[in-house]
């Protein structure tokens, strides 16, 4: 059985990342098989407040990461500001597991922006984040 990933943001901190004019970011999670339709819009005012979940299959869950890429959105080029792959493997199957991660970024930050995501590697059917609290491995 191929497991179901759900991920949903907590909350996003952009650390020392500045601009002069942070209106709109933009989330991407995905898998490498999966970019398109992985995007999400949101005021930078939302930062702490999410009302969206990302949902991908993958072949095998000992082989196969994710990736969580933040961009500063702008009319003409959007902006990066930082990036993470993570393993699945990581992830304590059939369950919930809440973490904070540091995203890497191109420039040095004495503060980098951090994510909070909830993790649901779900190899049972169960329904999305309906699973007792994990770990990471």
């Amino acid at each position: 059985m191929s497991p179901k990933v759900y991920v949903q943001v907590r909350s996003i901190e952009l650390g020392s990342y500045t601009s002069s004019n942070v209106s709109d970011l933009i989330l991407n999670i995905g898998t490498k098989k999966l970019s398109l339709g992985t995007q999400h819009l949101f005021k930078s005012t939302q930062r702490n407040n999410f009302d969206h979940t990302w949902e991908f299959t993958v072949d095998n869950q000992n082989s196969s990461s994710f990736y969580i890429v933040l961009y500063e959105h702008h009319p003409r080029e959007d902006k990066f500001v930082g990036a993470i792959y993570l393993a699945i493997s990581g992830f304590q199957p059939n369950s919930v597991v809440t973490e904070k991660f540091e995203l890497h970024s191109d420039s040095k930050m004495l503060n980098p922006p951090t994510i909070w995501i909830s993790v649901h590697v779900d190899m049972d059917n169960s329904q999305p984040f309906d699973a007792p609290d994990g770990f990471l491995f």
